[in-house]
């Protein structure tokens, strides 16, 4: 559950990230600490790709994500250890797209920093369908060891290979007492995430502006009990931000969206470069991944810095 500002800077000033994490606790105080839904862990969202007519059209207004996008999110996470770690992620919407299950796919390339060191790169693969709801198509996290580059991990899950099976990230028309919904299967790699939303018109403050009608989604697994991630979702923005919750939470994440950028043409090229080298080296290291067709260009978007 680790990153999922799933798939991304003002200065976040110690004073400043606890006042907002109060805000945002006391707005959901009433909330329960854990929704026991994770027994429909095995039901999983009928998929048909008859119905993904423009997929790599992501307009959402809950997430809105258009190649040269770039979302920059800044905050804190305790390790094993129980020491308090600064954190920062960065969505990077590329103009890449890779098909999967027969379903065109837009390309985010993510980054994770720990204690100033890059501790995990990630190309995910993302659609929407024809009802607007955002599919997670499949994703390759290369993970590293205290951001020296000494790769840990690179736990990779497509829909179609090894039994995994795309899942929603963003439901089209959310409403709170609707069913969980999953957000992604990859049995080899034990991915088995699943979502819920967990109230509508919250105000959260974020470096970035304060917002007034927030949509919440809780995540967690079957493998996370009493813990979850909760995701805020802007219209017209996308995800701000995410906190943990629940007494076996011990990671304690807070991330909130700190610089929201369109790249010009010359950090679009330097995205796409790293994006198609985190590619090549994934095809060599990782024989799920390699089985995906080629990556192919959209053409870079016209947006300026």
């Amino acid at each position: 559950m680790e990153n999922r500002v799933t798939s991304r800077i003002a200065d976040l000033s110690r004073a400043g990230a606890g006042a907002l994490a109060v805000a945002i606790a006391l707005s959901l105080a009433s909330t329960p600490a854990r929704a026991e839904w994770w027994g429909q862990e095995e039901r999983h969202e009928p998929f048909e790709k008859a119905k993904f007519t423009s997929p790599t059209e992501l307009t959402n207004p809950l997430y809105p994500m258009k190649p040269g996008l770039r979302m920059t999110f800044e905050g804190t996470s305790v390790t094993d250890e129980g020491v308090t770690i600064k954190r920062r992620m960065q969505i990077n919407v590329t103009d890449l797209t890779m098909t999967v299950g027969g379903v065109k796919s837009l390309v985010s390339y993510d980054l994770d920093w720990a204690k100033g060191g890059l501790v995990e790169a990630e190309l995910t693969c993302l659609a929407q369908d024809d009802e607007g709801n955002v599919w997670t198509m499949g994703e390759y996290p290369e993970e590293y060891d205290d951001g020296n580059g000494v790769i840990t991990g690179n736990p990779a899950w497509y829909h179609g290979l090894d039994g995994a099976l795309a899942g929603i990230l963003v439901p089209g028309k959310p409403a709170v007492g609707t069913p969980s919904f999953s957000e992604g299967w990859g049995p080899k790699v034990e991915y088995n995430d699943r979502g819920k939303v967990d109230s509508l018109g919250v105000t959260v403050c974020v470096p970035v502006q304060c917002y007034k009608d927030a949509v919440v989604i809780a995540e967690s697994s079957a493998d996370e009990v009493d813990a979850e991630q909760l995701k805020y979702y802007v219209s017209g923005v996308g995800n701000v931000g995410c906190r943990g919750r629940g007494p076996k939470d011990t990671e304690h994440q807070l991330l909130w969206l700190t610089k929201v950028e369109t790249l010009d043409a010359k950090s679009m090229d330097k995205i796409r470069t790293s994006a198609m080298a985190l590619d090549k080296k994934a095809r060599g290291r990782n024989k799920t991944y390699a089985k995906n067709p080629a990556l192919e260009t959209m053409g870079a978007p016209a947006g300026t810095k």
